[in-house]
């Protein structure tokens, strides 16, 4: 069990560290969480990118692993989307093509980013969150329907959630209270809650792929 605790906090620590950092005023630290020359090349980004790319992975070992045509469709559709969202979250390789070759790529960079998609997907993530990593590990396990326990996630996923809630609130106040201003993350300080529902859907699909035990 505390074994466990630990694992679902880390993302909380994590992220503290880079929010600390990131509105420390030391540029050293700054830089080193999002790069004023581009965001994308920072750790924050890059840690992102390790946790889907884990997501890859347990899903392609849970389709190895399934024994049903369902749960094969399950993460068979689970990869496909990582794939996705890794190549969104990495503008599809952009920033090294403008880094190498000191040419501009295209404005339209990728989907997500887009100001009429932004506010839209952080409001369906939040929403996500809360329905999916609150409201169904504290009631599934109270449920009859075996496809409802078969997808609820352990309860402790409900403390990482509600840190992602806090730690976004706290990262959009001292952006707001001007301690970074037009920093790297201007207009794009979710990536800190990003990184935790990153984190969660990492250990919920290595549990569902059976390589973590929860």
């Amino acid at each position: 069990m505390q074994r466990h605790f630990i694992y679902w906090m880390l993302p909380t620590i994590a992220v503290g560290a880079m929010i600390a950092a990131y509105f420390s005023g030391i540029d050293a630290l700054r830089e080193i969480v999002a790069p004023r020359i581009n965001r994308e090349f920072g750790l924050l980004e890059n840690l992102q990118l390790v946790l889907i790319a884990i997501i890859i992975w347990g899903a392609v070992h849970g389709l190895r692993r399934a024994q049903t045509g369902p749960e094969k469709a399950l993460f068979v559709v689970i990869a496909v989307v990582s794939v996705f969202v890794f190549l969104e979250e990495m503008d599809y390789g952009l920033h090294f093509y403008e880094y190498l070759t000191g040419n501009r790529g295209p404005e339209i960079r990728n989907f997500h980013n887009e100001n009429h998609h932004l506010s839209l997907i952080n409001k369906v993530a939040g929403v996500i969150i809360a329905v999916f990593y609150i409201a169904l590990p504290l009631l599934g396990p109270y449920s009859n329907n075996r496809i409802i326990r078969y997808f609820t996630p352990p309860r402790l996923i409900v403390v990482t959630a509600l840190c992602a809630f806090a730690a976004r609130s706290v990262a959009h106040y001292l952006e707001d209270a001007g301690y970074y201003p037009h920093g790297p993350l201007d207009g794009n300080i979710a990536e800190f809650r990003e990184f935790f529902t990153y984190y969660m859907t990492m250990l919920y699909v290595l549990g569902l792929a059976k390589v973590l035990r929860q």
